[in-house]
């Protein structure tokens, strides 16, 4: 009997705040995801990418590597800039095919800024004069 009572009364010591449960955590309430516009108009354009021509003027790069012009072929609006890249060690040119437009010698690491506003809407090809297997397009609108 004893036995018992000593149970009880350890259980109603329990029951006095001798013990305390752990705390209720509260359940997170999920915040709604509210869609956010980008645009692509104020991010400059990356490496071996020709991004789709936002309102106004825009530059595009071109990169001279691995003995190509990378991208192949840029689609721009008249007016837009185009800077070449020589990412290689030794020089190149950036040479249009009719003439139009020239850049010269162009060193190892250095590069050019082209502005199309002197070129009527069109498709040029382009070469490297030093290396005329290198070549590209360039399309105008």
């Amino acid at each position: 009997m004893k036995r018992i009572l000593l149970s009880v009364a350890l259980l109603a010591l329990m029951g006095q705040g001798c013990f305390t449960p752990p705390p209720r955590v509260p359940t997170p309430v999920p915040t709604p995801v509210v869609p956010v516009e980008s645009s692509d108009q104020n991010m400059p354009p990356q490496d071996n990418t020709t991004p789709p021509p936002p309102v106004g003027t825009s530059t595009y790069n071109v990169n001279i590597q691995s003995s190509a012009f990378a991208p192949t072929s840029v689609s721009v609006r008249r007016g837009d800039k185009i800077i070449f890249l020589n990412r290689e060690t030794v020089s190149h040119t950036i040479t249009s095919d009719d003439g139009s437009f020239d850049s010269g010698t162009l060193a190892a690491s250095r590069s050019w800024t082209f502005d199309t506003s002197v070129l009527a809407a069109g498709t040029y090809t382009y070469h490297c004069s030093i290396h005329p297997s290198m070549t590209a397009t360039l399309i105008v609108r």
